[in-house]
């Protein structure tokens, strides 16, 4: 199962995943290796980088399912995509 089917996206098994840690998690289960953290030191990167921005407010802790709806309807305002 491991190989062939996608790991349920953290924010179903807790709805109070912050949509930026989701993003560190899904990238760390990817099931293509080229898109994987190829070493610690990236991962604990991307995870230094989205503390440092969710402490100064750059973005927000705010649950997955209310950042992608909140995004989705800005991204199709702003740029036509949706």
């Amino acid at each position: 199962m491991i190989v062939h089917q996608e790991a349920a996206p953290p924010s179903h098994i807790n709805p109070q995943v912050p949509a930026g840690l989701e993003i560190v998690i899904r990238k760390a289960l990817e099931k293509d290796r080229e898109l994987r953290y190829q070493s610690a030191r990236e991962m604990r990167s991307d995870l230094q980088r989205l503390k440092r921005d969710t402490e100064s407010g750059r973005i927000s802790t705010t649950p997955v399912g209310t950042a992608a709806s909140a995004l989705k309807e800005r991204g199709s305002a702003a740029s036509g995509w949706g």
